[in-house]
């Protein structure tokens, strides 16, 4: 894995910079002691992007009013969350009282109650930032804002593809950034309004994705755009051969290698490769991309030679710049050192390793801009 620990250190490195010296945009807070985060409303929050801090007790001394928000350090808030068991020290308390009466709110939570209930009381006095049609649960976003331009990082939590249309709470030039490859796309605005606007949105499994949005410049609005789509499925999960890096052969199949004597205990790289005979027609129905299914635990793909990425999590998906004729596939499939370092003590099983499919291809219509594929 060692090779390609690059990927998830610029990743982090991307992220890093767009979050260092930025300004959060979040004005809701839930009270909570130096030993206790209370974690029924951060849940409830987490579930229905609702942003938001833990505020402890001990920061209230700290703490100034600010036409009717709280103000702590560069952070100020306009709704605290009160666990309905809390009791504070009695400055605590005087300071919260304080901040109702110069027009903050605090509402009560019961972690007994239905959590729905803490959204709707929410709803009543604060404009949602981000609105996602149709509603997930998996969706988390933190909203930022540096160099003058407005930035929403959002990730998918699940292990299921998130898609819909959403509205975030600014106007302006919008492109969707990928932390993990540092590529940028401009995207669509779907619909604009006084405050708002509404653009496509989808993450794959566990995907990050920035929406940057430069307010000084005007957004790509294209209300009839349609997001790109799949035009045509193939099965590609026959003509497999697993060998080794100098070309043995040990199966003309998708398999797990760790079922062949010869490569149970097996930790590395082994090879799978693959011909496709490709037509203008074929060409014709837009963008291939090749899908792995399952893979224990990585892979690089080539294309005629040519290296098409290194995918270290699912989804195994790989874009390809297919030519007229035949085309040569190879997948480098790397597993972890389990296998050789455990397997076969007492108790110990091999792990699953390699690519087990089932492989796809996929035309993906070539229309549409942006994250919303």
């Amino acid at each position: 894995w060692w090779k390609h620990y690059a990927l998830l250190a610029n990743y982090t490195k991307r992220l890093c910079g767009l979050l260092t010296d930025s300004e959060q945009v979040c004005e809701l807070a839930i009270l909570s002691r130096h030993n206790h985060l209370p974690w029924e409303p951060a849940k409830a929050l987490f579930r229905h992007q609702w942003d938001f801090n833990y505020l402890e007790d001990r920061l209230l001394t700290e703490s100034v009013m600010e036409a009717g928000r709280l103000r702590i350090g560069e952070a100020a808030y306009s709704t605290l969350i009160r666990m309905t068991d809390q009791t504070f020290s009695e400055h605590a308390e005087q300071m919260l009282e304080d901040f109702v009466r110069a027009g903050g709110r605090i509402v009560p939570f019961d972690p007994r109650a239905d959590k729905a209930v803490l959204v709707k009381n929410l709803e009543e006095f604060l404009v949602p930032d981000v609105d996602l049609k149709p509603a997930h649960p998996d969706l988390r976003y933190i909203h930022v804002r540096k160099s003058g331009w407005e930035f929403y990082y959002f990730t998918n939590e699940g292990g299921n593809p998130i898609a819909g249309k959403l509205t975030v709470r600014s106007i302006g030039y919008a492109e969707w950034w990928d932390p993990l490859t540092g590529k940028s796309d401009p995207t669509v605005v779907l619909t604009q309004h006084e405050d708002t606007m509404c653009v496509a949105l989808r993450l794959d499994r566990r995907e990050g994705r920035v929406l940057a949005i430069d307010p000084q410049r005007v957004p790509i609005l294209q209300p009839d755009w349609q997001p790109r789509r799949v035009v045509q499925t193939l099965e590609f999960s026959e003509g497999w051969k697993l060998q080794t890096k100098a070309g043995e052969i040990l199966a003309e199949q998708l398999i797990d290698w760790t079922t062949l004597v010869e490569t149970t205990a097996f930790s590395g790289t082994l090879f799978y490769e693959n011909t496709l005979d490709v037509s203008h027609e074929m060409l014709a129905q837009g963008t291939w991309t090749l899908d792995l299914g399952e893979v224990r635990d990585f892979a690089e793909v080539f294309l005629n030679g040519d290296s098409r990425g290194v995918r270290l999590w699912a989804p195994f998906r790989f874009e390809l710049p297919l030519k007229p004729g035949r085309n040569t596939l190879r997948v480098g499939v790397t597993n972890s050192l389990f296998n050789q370092m455990e397997a076969g003590r007492a108790g110990c099983s091999p792990l699953p390793s390699g690519m087990l499919g089932p492989v796809r291809l996929e035309a993906i219509s070539d229309c549409g801009l942006g994250n919303a594929d």
